[in-house]
């Protein structure tokens, strides 16, 4: 069994982690906008505040797992893009589960639904146009 896709892993690897760092510095932006405006604090499940490098971190990492996940369906995976949207779509609504059912009142959650939307609907479109610049269909 064989992917769609021929990658050029260089290309595909740099690009992807430049969208990476800036995913994680879209989610710190997004807190830091949101406890501006909001005058809020997000806090941790333990009740902690959420550190900005935290918040970088999760998203950067997310983005590098989603990447590598993407890299290996496009190569040895039939109609691998399409799966992975799919599987990243799905990823995103598992991860807001926890999130509605953070016990602060609901605020909390609220902020954190929207911090993750705004780092998925950056991320998964940017890393889907980058896709024509580093991988090319393979011809049966």
């Amino acid at each position: 069994m064989s992917g769609d896709y021929e990658v050029d892993a260089r290309a595909f690897w740099t690009g992807g982690l430049a969208v990476a760092a800036i995913a994680g510095i879209a989610a710190v932006v997004t807190q830091l906008v949101l406890q501006l405006i909001f005058d809020t604090t997000l806090t941790e499940a333990g009740g902690a505040e959420l550190e900005y490098w935290k918040t970088f971190g999760v998203a950067f990492v997310a983005i590098v797992v989603g990447l590598a996940v993407l890299h290996l369906f496009l190569t040895a995976v039939p109609r691998g893009k399409t799966l992975w949207q799919l599987l990243a779509s799905l990823v995103l609504i598992a991860s807001l589960i926890p999130i509605t059912q953070l016990d602060s009142g609901g605020e909390n959650g609220l902020h954190l639904l929207f911090l993750h939307l705004i780092t998925y609907l950056f991320a998964v479109p940017t890393i889907v146009g980058m896709l024509p610049r580093v991988a090319t269909p393979v011809q049966r």
